[in-house]
């Protein structure tokens, strides 16, 4: 009967560690995501100022 207990006790951490660790894949995924998604975002950023400075050039001479 003790170990009946004891086994009870140690599923519910088991459970309660899996959710943790399910929550935790959940964070790195989306602080994946919204790394995606800036590092895109810069380099929209990088081509939008290429092509200015390109047109610059070709409007000056």
């Amino acid at each position: 009967k003790e170990y009946k207990s004891e086994i009870v006790e140690l599923i519910h951490l088991n459970n309660h560690l899996v959710g943790q660790l399910s929550n935790a894949q959940d964070d790195i995924e989306r602080h994946n995501k919204k790394s995606e998604i800036k590092f895109v975002e810069t380099q929209s950023i990088e081509k939008i100022r290429l092509a200015m400075v390109c047109l610059k050039n070709e409007t000056s001479s």
